[in-house]
């Protein structure tokens, strides 16, 4: 969409949200533990080194947890641990 936001993905558990931003580069996480979704912390920037995106567009929750993130323009998935 405008806003850059293009893939959202859910916790197995439904505690967190993950919501990708390709205009900033950046994975944004949100705790769903109440009943508003609440910004937990933010992390990603420009680039092509680890914890860095091109486009990051779609991700989802793998089955240790960990974030699988499909960075579109440096042509990679990325696995990234909750902490960052």
């Amino acid at each position: 969409d405008s806003s850059g936001n293009t893939g959202m993905a859910i916790s197995d558990d439904g505690n967190v949200m993950a919501v990708t931003n390709w205009r900033m580069n950046e994975v944004s996480l949100y705790s769903l533990l109440s009943s508003s979704a609440t910004i937990v912390r933010t992390f990603g920037g420009e680039g092509s080194g680890a914890g860095q995106f091109n486009s990051p567009q779609k991700l989802c929750f793998g089955a240790n947890g960990n974030l699988l993130v499909a960075d579109a323009r440096n042509r990679r998935v990325q696995e990234v641990a909750l902490t960052g």
